[in-house]
């Protein structure tokens, strides 16, 4: 069994810019990457239509997948308004060990419903612990978003099989902030955002992305608690935020992340 593991987080954007030929991208894209694990964010999800991103992209890789719906609301989809979700995924070429769980998340009127999304994933006698978030987009919402990312992480810490573990996902701020600084203290447990460890600091939004403009707000953390096995991140970079030739369009308005990590 390899001791290496291939993450990507990749927020998907909904259903806005030609969803159907992006779509297909991010499929292709994904295939190409060839990832162990692949954390989704804004999952377009219609009922009525019979439109599943994270349903697609696990059938497209032939992986397993854990959702959970969130942020249910009317968009505009197929020509009228239709009842819709964009929630989070996880899909895993192994096994998942558990059915998911659903971790609420402080919210805000303002920022939307916010939830985390955790799945632990059966590697050969390993068990890692996987979580998806996607994080309040308000700018005044720092605090907010502090205790959105200590949540998550105490979640890991307080939870069997989570630590070590990735939590990966649109953070909606960079490593640097006070926000990450200030939930990892109140956590008390030990992270490395694997992107900015490996000196990769290309933005990853706005897309086409440009070095030294936008912010990489896409990030995959290492969690450890004291004294656990550890993950090295081996290297890593930025992914489907090409220009596609035939279509003229980009997978989604960030890039996607990852991540191939040791595990200690």
């Amino acid at each position: 069994m390899s001791n290496c593991l291939k993450v990507v987080s990749l927020n998907t954007w909904k259903n806005e810019g030609f969803y159907q030929d992006r779509l297909k991208l991010m499929g292709d894209g994904l295939l190409d990457i060839s990832p162990d694990v692949v954390l989704l964010q804004e999952c377009f999800r219609c009922e009525e239509t019979g439109d599943d991103t994270a349903a697609f992209l696990a059938r497209r890789l032939g992986f397993e997948c854990r959702y959970a719906p969130a942020r249910r609301k009317a968009r505009f989809h197929e020509q009228a308004s239709r009842e819709t979700e964009s929630g989070l995924a996880i899909l895993s070429r192994s096994p998942f060990r558990d059915e998911g769980f659903v971790v609420p998340l402080p919210s805000s009127d303002a920022g939307g419903e916010r939830i985390a999304l955790a799945a632990s994933v059966v590697l050969g006698e390993r068990v890692v612990g996987c979580v998806c978030v996607h994080f309040s987009h308000i700018g005044g919402e720092q605090a907010i978003r502090q205790d959105q990312i200590a949540r998550s992480l105490l979640f890991m810490r307080d939870t069997e099989g989570f630590v070590p573990g990735i939590l990966g996902g649109d953070f909606n701020c960079e490593w640097s902030s006070r926000e990450a600084d200030g939930a990892i203290a109140f956590a008390q447990v030990d992270c490395v955002s694997a992107l900015p460890f490996l000196s990769v600091l290309d933005p990853t939004t706005p897309v086409p992305t440009v070095s030294g403009q936008g912010r990489q707000i896409d990030q995959i953390w290492c969690v450890d608690g004291k004294g656990e096995a550890r993950f090295a991140p081996l290297s890593a970079g930025l992914c489907l935020n090409g220009l596609d030739p035939r279509t003229g369009l980009h997978p989604s308005d960030h890039a996607g992340v990852w991540v191939e990590l040791e595990i200690g």
